[in-house]
């Protein structure tokens, strides 16, 4: 289907996000083009094949954080194929030890002490969780134009927080500027514990536990966590693309926007690259905002003070994938419930600290924090994927990848894991790595960050991407920021898709 040359919106990114914006925007009438340069749907979070019945998430594979406001809204589970279970178990291996097993407000295999304090740990991210959701689905107070806007929505959220108890109050204000390594001595005894519960925040930073705020992080993450989605984000992403369909969005892959047209201090459509253009009052964009404000405008247009914070909006990117198509079944040594599909590698708090030592010095330990996830192959195929995420693997643009690179870390995972899944390294028929470099380029993604952004607490709120870009808006009329690099941040929820379309209706 040939592109339209006039809509009513145009949202740039077939991402979940973009999807998700898409979606709610014709939901309302409007008529909505949505361009993506890729040949999928889906962004960082398209499925990819990489052998003969091996399909595997394309970046994140975590489907944990949909935020049930997109879901109700779109009727995704209702009408769209969509089905929730609960959150995957995870699996720590321990040194020595039979491994930890994390499976909702239960530890297995821990001691007592530490059984108790993990279900002490759950209990206050569900007593906040409340809070955040209100945090992550409303968008946040602007205090900086001549405008104070959203008081309303933070007065019902400091209500939401006065309701839970002086001293719920007290450990909210406590706990976010708090080093994790603290938050998680204060908590567990087990370092690998400590360790396992910690991991987040090596998949959206560039600090290690010891740094101040990121137990903030560590709280948006856990906070915003519930049900995942069956099937993980190959299924979210066809549930999203069947309510696009449904709501009539002119949807176009293989079409690369090169630049969004400006008159007068507004936006007026975009150009694609192949010179086709399509007019439109409404531009969505939910790419990375280094690219939107540093390719797509003129900066003539963004001016000085714009493109300023931009530049120094800190997207440094530390996570690698690596992809594997594996023979026979999946099972973990140790690990008698083969439900279990889920296993976090960490080298204790320690471990974690050093891992991002690496990155001052655009390098990467041999032993970084990593997740396995596994997927049944399709059809008839014998065998399953394994999706391995890797933090604090440095994007240095000084050093290249090389190939060597690639395999080394391709190998060094495969060791790893095979500590735990027995005769791996015999059982791979193929293997793809994706470097923060690989990110850059596939993705667009500005230094290789899959949250288009740190997660740190001056990069959050009306912080996020710019104090100049409140509410997803931009100082450039008609022209909004959808991505992961806007409030409420990364992650696969699709709230800063959702939160776009509504301050464009």
């Amino acid at each position: 289907m040939s592109c339209p040359t006039k809509a009513d919106a145009i949202v740039i990114g077939g991402g979940h996000n973009g999807l998700v914006c898409a979606a709610l925007l014709a939901q309302k009438g409007r008529k909505t083009v949505l361009l993506e340069s890729q040949s999928e749907w889906g962004g960082i979070a398209a499925t990819h094949s990489i052998a003969d019945g091996f399909d595997c998430p394309g970046v994140l594979h975590d489907t944990s954080r949909i935020r049930p406001a997109v879901i109700k809204s779109l009727a995704l589970t209702r009408r769209h194929g969509l089905a929730l279970a609960e959150r995957p178990a995870v699996a720590v291996p321990r040194s020595g030890q039979s491994p930890l097993v994390l499976d909702g407000d239960t530890c297995h295999g821990a001691s007592e002490s530490d059984a108790t304090a993990f279900r002490l740990f759950r209990e206050i991210i569900q007593r906040y969780a409340k809070v955040f959701s209100r945090v992550v689905d409303t968008e946040p107070p602007n205090i900086t134009g001549s405008k104070v806007t959203g008081l309303w929505d933070a007065m019902l959220t400091g209500w939401a927080l006065r309701k839970l108890g002086s001293d719920a109050l007290y450990e909210f204000l406590r706990l976010p500027p708090m080093p994790v390594q603290d938050w998680m001595a204060e908590l567990f005894q087990d370092d690998a514990l400590r360790a396992a519960v910690a991991f987040p925040i090596a998949i959206g930073g560039h600090v290690g536990p010891r740094a101040p705020g990121t137990a903030a992080s560590l709280l948006l993450e856990e906070c915003t966590s519930s049900k995942a989605v069956v099937g993980g984000p190959a299924a979210l992403i066809r549930s999203l693309v069947s309510a696009c369909e449904h709501h009539n969005v002119s949807m176009h892959t293989n079409s690369t926007v090169e630049s969004v047209l400006c008159d007068g201090g507004r936006v007026s459509g975009v150009v694609l690259k192949d010179g086709t253009s399509v007019e439109a009052p409404v531009v969505v964009a939910t790419c990375d905002p280094k690219t939107t404000f540093g390719s797509l405008i003129p900066a003539p247009v963004v001016g000085p003070r714009l493109m300023d914070a931009i530049t120094n909006f800190r997207a440094r990117g530390t996570v690698a994938k690596v992809n594997l198509a594996v023979r026979g079944e999946f099972a973990i040594e140790g690990v008698s419930d083969p439900a279990v599909r889920t296993l976090r590698m960490v080298q204790g708090m320690d471990g974690l600290e050093r891992a991002s030592d690496t990155l001052k010095y655009g390098s990467w330990t041999s032993q970084p924090p990593m997740e396995a996830q596994a997927y049944a192959a399709s059809g008839d195929t014998d065998g399953h994927v394994l999706s391995v995420l890797i933090g604090f693997v440095s994007h240095d643009p000084a050093t290249l990848w090389t190939d060597e690179d690639r395999d080394r870390l391709a190998d060094e995972s495969i060791e790893r894991l095979a500590t735990c899944l027995p005769d791996l390294a015999s059982r791979v028929v193929a293997r793809t790595v994706l470097t923060p470099t690989d990110l850059v380029e596939r993705y667009g993604l500005s230094s290789g960050h899959p949250y288009q952004g740190e997660h740190a607490l001056d990069q959050l709120l009306f912080m996020r991407p710019a104090s100049d870009c409140p509410n997803h808006t931009t100082p450039i009329h008609g022209l909004y920021l959808g991505g992961s690099g806007t409030h409420p941040g990364g992650g696969l929820t699709g709230a800063p898709g959702r939160l776009a379309a509504n301050a464009v209706l």
